[in-house]
């Protein structure tokens, strides 16, 4: 299981600004890159933690657009 680093006052960090069609793409991209049985352990981890944030965004969106 991935566990994100807590960044502190200095550290170098990035944010993204992503429109819901893009989180969509992304997920469904992730998605299916997760389902190949090529992925490297240590990349498992991280990817199955953004996908579960991504699905965390689109059901977000999904109840406040409603």
């Amino acid at each position: 299981m991935y566990n994100p680093p807590e960044y502190k006052e200095g550290d170098w960090h990035c944010q993204a600004v992503m429109g819901i069609e893009e989180v969509r793409i992304l997920y469904a991209t992730l998605d299916k890159f997760l389902k190949d049985d090529d992925v490297p352990e240590d990349h498992q981890s991280y990817l199955t933690h953004v996908h579960q944030k991504l699905f965390g965004m689109l059901q977000e969106y999904n109840f406040h657009s409603k």
